[in-house]
């Protein structure tokens, strides 16, 4: 009974928050089906997640940030994020707000979204979202993520927890 209960809660926990409509004149609100989480760190991990909670992929990239959201990013690396948005697009994308760095961060993705709409990388401007890393960093540390994800980063860790 235990184990169909922890099941039961599980499932349950899995089940994001979050909402959004297709496009402005759609009422009817969906669950996002693809989260990617963004943790900034050095790497700074960005992990793409199912509406079941499994990892489909993730990309590792050392992005300069300052504080100034107005800087860009290295061409190279904008390159290498936009072909990983359009690779694995995304429903949503939630940023784990630890500093000044990551509101920033959280500008220039806004900015990189609506450029990749634009340029119909991205079917649709996708919301860019700032989330407590707390509860995340605890999974972090865990010894359950230590199990399920015995090779992942400290930093990727921080992210599957943020989806």
């Amino acid at each position: 009974v235990a184990a169909a209960v922890q099941l039961q809660m599980e499932n349950l926990l899995r089940v994001a928050p979050y909402s959004y409509t297709r496009n402005v004149d759609d009422k009817k609100r969906v669950a996002p089906k693809r989260i990617l989480a963004v943790s900034y760190g050095e790497p700074t991990e960005m992990v793409l997640l199912d509406n079941r909670g499994e990892v489909v992929s993730f990309l590792s990239i050392y992005l300069i940030v300052s504080n100034n959201h107005n800087s860009p990013w290295r061409e190279s690396d904008k390159h290498k994020v936009i072909a990983y948005l359009q690779k694995d697009p995304p429903d949503v994308i939630v940023l784990g707000a630890s500093g000044l760095k990551c509101r920033t961060l959280k500008e220039q993705l806004l900015k990189l979204v609506e450029e990749c709409y634009t340029k119909q990388i991205l079917e649709r401007e996708v919301d860019v979202l700032l989330a407590d890393a707390s509860v995340a960093y605890k999974f972090a540390h865990s010894p359950r993520a230590l199990r399920e994800f015995p090779r992942y980063s400290h930093t990727r860790l921080l992210a599957v927890s943020l989806a």
